[in-house]
């Protein structure tokens, strides 16, 4: 099993990304209802990453991050 710190740091990187928080990376802004729920994904991916849960709860967890995103 991998430590939690690398998962976390993962997963804030493609947050970061995807929200185009990456300098030189334009994207639109999301609505504010769109924001808090990718950001309550987000916080429980981590929570489950940082954690030790199970693989198949963090991937349930990352595919539902992406459709809050999306």
């Amino acid at each position: 099993m991998l430590p939690a710190a690398p998962m976390v740091a993962a997963c804030a990187a493609l947050f970061g990304f995807l929200t185009g928080s990456v300098p030189g990376i334009s994207g639109g802004p999301s609505s504010p209802e769109t924001s808090n729920v990718a950001l309550d994904s987000y916080a429980r991916l981590t929570d489950l990453a940082a954690n030790g849960a199970s693989d198949s709860s963090i991937t349930a967890a990352a595919q539902q991050f992406h459709n809050d995103l999306a």
